[in-house]
């Protein structure tokens, strides 16, 4: 079986844009001292709301992950450092994936208009949805 071709440049410079979007809000929690010990659902909603403003995440998406967060503080606790630990594996796994097929080649200049975020993480997220079919 044919390995899946890597992202292109804009897809993982809009990858590692999104994660560091996410990276910043998540890091809000973890350096709060009441993660954990307090319910920090009015602050969830801040944040999905600045990413959504900053178009990181549509309305929608933020509705979902919202709805994905724990009641308890010590399960929201748990559910920030697992979404920051697989945020921080995603980053590494689109950047590694684009290095290893485009090592030493120079950056594409951007020619034409550049498509919103949402555009090209759809695309992008398409792009490796084919691979997990492939590994189901």
């Amino acid at each position: 079986m044919a390995a899946m071709p890597a992202p292109n440049h804009q897809q993982t410079v809009a990858a590692l844009k999104h994660c560091d979007a996410i990276e910043r809000e998540l890091t809000v929690f973890l350096v709060n001292p009441d993660l954990g010990k307090a319910d920090l659902r009015s602050e969830f909603i801040d944040g999905a709301t600045r990413l959504v403003a900053e178009g990181i995440m549509t309305a929608a998406q933020a509705v979902q992950n919202l709805a994905s967060i724990p009641q308890r503080p010590y399960d929201q606790k748990k559910w920030v450092e697992q979404q920051f630990l697989i945020n921080k594996n995603t980053a590494d796994a689109v950047l590694a994936h684009h290095q290893a097929a485009f090592a030493g080649q120079p950056a594409p200049e951007q020619t034409g208009p550049v498509p919103d975020h949402q555009t090209i993480m759809s695309g992008l997220i398409s792009h490796y949805k084919g691979l997990k079919k492939k590994n189901a």
